[in-house]
């Protein structure tokens, strides 16, 4: 998780730094921006933003496997056995819906295309709708990089949340496994059994569903609705 978030990170930083430097050039020397300049601007920083999601996926990619195979193994140590489980497919499965929503308008990247239009709309249309740190178009450059940046860097305190999805998906692969798996008897007979839980708390500070689940004690594994790193805190 935290090789995740570290190099997410530096690609996400890289973006921001390209994204000023776009900014600043379309107010060119006379200091000012007017509508033709801002449009290729944006145009020109989602350019860079498709590029860090491009990023992200391909840097990103090995560490869902590594996750997955976190919950496989773990999932033979308890069962004592190989488990029966499709860890590749679930495992390609997890990782697309997660790019997915990287640059879904609620994810990440989608979320950075809104701010950063709505940044430079402000910087460039009088009056614009709605308000962002008093920006108008007399703000000028500085103050407007300004406002960009602290913009996108409000985005990246997510990327911590982001890469707590890698414990859900650990988690995932070990109930599935937990649940496919036949165990046997002595007899090598099909055994009947139940799997309980118990969502252990880490300690610092937790979400409200983690607190929640934690307070539940054990619990039959069917009944639990969630996985730890699927709670709002993602394993945080």
């Amino acid at each position: 998780v935290e090789e995740y978030a570290k190099d997410a990170t530096a690609i996400y930083a890289q973006a921001v730094l390209d994204s000023e430097a776009i900014l600043a050039n379309a107010y060119g020397g006379d200091q000012r921006l007017d509508q033709p300049e801002a449009a290729k601007a944006i145009q020109r920083i989602e350019e860079v933003l498709d590029r860090l999601a491009a990023d992200w996926s391909t840097i990103t990619h090995p560490y869902y496997y590594k996750a997955a195979d976190i919950g496989q193994r773990s999932a033979e140590k308890i069962l004592g056995t190989n488990p029966i489980v499709d860890t590749a497919g679930l495992t390609a499965e997890f990782f697309m819906r997660a790019m997915a929503f990287l640059t879904d308008p609620k994810g990440i990247i989608g979320e950075l295309k809104q701010s950063t239009r709505a940044v430079i709309d402000h910087a460039t249309v009088p009056a614009a709708r709605g308000r962002i740190d008093d920006l108008d178009p007399s703000a000028g450059p500085v103050k407007t990089i300004k406002v960009l940046e602290k913009a996108m860097l409000a985005q990246s305190s997510r990327i911590d949340q982001w890469s707590g999805k890698l414990i859900a998906l650990a988690n995932v692969i070990l109930v599935r496994a937990l649940n496919q798996t036949i165990l046997t008897d002595d007899a090598r007979r099909p055994a009947d059994h139940e799997w309980f839980v118990e969502w252990v708390n880490a300690g610092g500070r937790t979400c409200s569903e983690c607190d929640d689940y934690g307070s539940r004690g054990f619990v039959e594994l069917t009944t639990l609705d969630k996985r730890p790193g699927e709670a709002l805190c993602a394993g945080r």
